[in-house]
């Protein structure tokens, strides 16, 4: 890989933002494309731009800094400058409604491998504290260490999930499926985000979180209120609202500790995973969340879903 300096980078990923928003593609899959060229370059060319850069400034060193603080310090640096101007760039093109429907459901797929690249261990977005050697070497506060990826996750979190929401207004079938599936895909990791922030006394930061997760559930319901809805779309939507009803609940985690499959455990979220001491977060604020979206299937199913659709077979005759 050819390592780029942080302005050969930065111009880089205009350029490439800048292919993807004038492309007149009607190709959904060469428009994912375009916008995976700006997701490697956020996560795998900055990542090593940055190693190698702190590397070099180390070993110029004249202040008495370690490795590990250049290199942690050069991550900061080059993530604030292609992370943070993508997000803002393709966030607002998911909410902009002059465009076209598939460079919207495109917009989603980079939030997604954003989040898929950046999650592996010693990542930008989730490393391994009891592994990295930034922490382990003790010239980085373990603490500081996890505040900084707490405020990259809940940066891509957020944004995330304003997009997917907004497009779930969008009046193209195959959009608002994209949408659901990524409001799936990322409310628990989004749920335990804004937990720990709640722990670390980071009120405002889990509000960046809450606000956009409030707004989920009335797309939800605007779209399983819609007279007819392609089934594509109205089998995310339940999905989403599923989702929703279960984790703002207080019995998942018993069925979690039940579940033999540890893998489950991880994935399974509820109420219990909420911690008390925020002021406008509280179990008894996403009991109702939850309450609000199972009353959304209870209708759908009640008013014109399953129980239309498949409606229980005659008695048979005696």
């Amino acid at each position: 890989m050819v390592v780029k300096s942080l302005d050969e980078l930065e111009e880089s990923l205009v350029t490439r933002l800048e292919a993807f928003l004038k492309s007149n593609s009607k190709d959904l899959k060469a428009l994912k494309t375009l916008i995976g060229a700006a997701v490697t370059l956020c996560s795998e060319e900055a990542a090593e731009a940055a190693r190698q850069t702190a590397d070099a400034k180390f070993e110029d060193d004249t202040i008495g800094k370690t490795r590990f603080q250049y290199r942690f310090e050069e991550y900061n640096s080059h993530w604030k400058k292609t992370n943070i101007k993508a997000y803002i760039e393709i966030q607002g093109t998911a909410e902009n409604e002059a465009e076209s429907p598939l460079r919207r459901c495109a917009c989603l797929h980079f939030f997604s491998a954003s989040y898929a690249a950046q999650s592996t261990p010693l990542s930008f977005l989730n490393p391994d504290p009891s592994q990295d050697p930034v922490v382990t070497s003790g010239t980085l506060p373990l603490q500081t260490f996890l505040g900084v990826q707490m405020d990259r996750e809940i940066r891509l979190l957020s944004s995330w999930m304003s997009a997917a929401s907004a497009c779930l207004g969008v009046s193209d079938a195959s959009c608002v499926a994209a949408a659901c599936l990524s409001l799936n895909a990322l409310l628990r990791p989004a749920v335990l985000c804004m937990s720990r922030a709640i722990v670390a006394s980071e009120d405002a930061k889990a509000l960046q979180l809450y606000a956009p997760l409030t707004r989920l559930v009335d797309g939800v319901a605007g779209v399983l209120a819609k007279a007819a809805v392609p089934d594509g779309v109205l089998a995310g939507a339940v999905k989403v609202a599923e989702s929703l009803s279960l984790c703002f609940n207080e019995k998942g985690k018993k069925k979690a500790r039940a579940a033999t499959d540890a893998s489950k455990k991880d994935r399974d979220v509820s109420l219990d995973d909420v911690p008390d001491g925020h002021a406008t977060i509280t179990k008894e604020t996403l009991l109702g969340v939850g309450t609000a979206a199972f009353s959304l299937i209870r209708g759908w199913v009640k008013f014109g879903g399953q129980a239309a659709v498949s409606p229980p077979p005659p008695p048979a005759h005696t």
